[in-house]
Parts: C-alpha cells; structure tokens; sequence
C-alpha cells in the first residue's frame, strides 16, 4: 500500500515537473544559460536579490537549468510574498551536482504544505532525485538549498536520463 502510494506521489510530481519545464521554459534559459537567466530573474524580483556564482557554470543539461530556475523562481515568490522588506542571496556552485541555495533575511517560519509552495518545490526536486532543504527558524533567516543531479536532461516527452531511462 505504501510502496503505491509513493510511486503515486512520485508519478504526479514528474507530471508537473515535465509540464513546468515545456511549458513555461523561459527563452534567456534556452538561449544564455542558467547564470544569466537567473540575473534576469533577480533583476525582475519584487524584493532585491544578489546572485552569486563563485566560478563560472560549465554548459548544464536543459533539464537541470530548468530545475534549478524553477526553485530559484519559486522561491523569490515566497520571500517576495511572505517577507515583502527582506534581502535574498542565490548561490549556484557546481561539482558532482548543480548545488542551488537560496536565502532570505525575513522573518523566518516557513513551512512546507504538499502540492504548493516549497511543498511543491520538495515534489518536483523528489522527482529528478533531488531534495529540499529547509532552514527557517522563527525570527529567521530561511535558506533553501538543494544538490540537482547532473545526469538530467530534456528530451522530448520531459526529463529523462542520458541513458534513455526516464526519471
């Protein structure tokens, strides 16, 4: 039953994930690359945004980049949302995985609710092998970090791996 149960899960969080990454894949991410698109996105933040990336990002598959511009973006709606008078960072480092943080000075408190939110952020990184981290004690801050696979890429029916398989 349980066994059923996460398989369940876990289908319906690839579903959203394939969805989010063909459906709204934004051109900069496509055309520059992941460093790039996300400047563009912290330039767009309600809430000011420094981006770091200590050394410069080797070429990362798409599915990857998508990943990780998702959570970024997911998670600038949260502080911009829930802690309107807070600064964030994002930091990006590659090694053996695409390493993605986000943190914000707000009040702290958040918490993860299934299907939305950094509920939803955990179900998509779940699906590509991945997990969310979260620090957010009362008073604050909150960081946000997760390790993205490097294996992934996009194929045409979504995220697969390079070997074919899907994720």
């Amino acid at each position: 039953m349980f066994k059923r149960e996460a398989q369940d899960d876990a289908d319906r969080a690839l579903k959203a994930l394939r969805q989010t990454v063909s459906g709204i894949h934004p051109t900069v991410l496509s055309d520059r690359g992941l460093e790039p698109a996300v400047r563009e996105l912290a330039e767009r933040s309600a809430v000011p945004v420094t981006v770091r990336v200590p050394h410069a990002l080797p070429s990362l598959p798409e599915g990857v980049a998508a990943v990780a511009y998702f959570l970024i973006s997911e998670a600038l709606t949260n502080v911009a949302k829930h802690a309107p008078g807070a600064r964030a960072t994002v930091l990006l480092v590659v090694d053996d995985a695409l390493n993605v943080s986000v943190t914000d000075d707000g009040p702290g408190g958040a918490r993860v609710r299934p299907g939305r939110g950094l509920g939803g952020m955990s179900e998509r990184l779940a699906a590509v092998g991945s997990g969310l981290e979260i620090s957010s004690p009362e008073g604050g801050p909150t960081f946000l970090s997760a390790r993205v696979p490097l294996l992934l890429n996009q194929g045409e029916s979504g995220v697969v791996l390079e070997d074919g398989g899907e994720a």
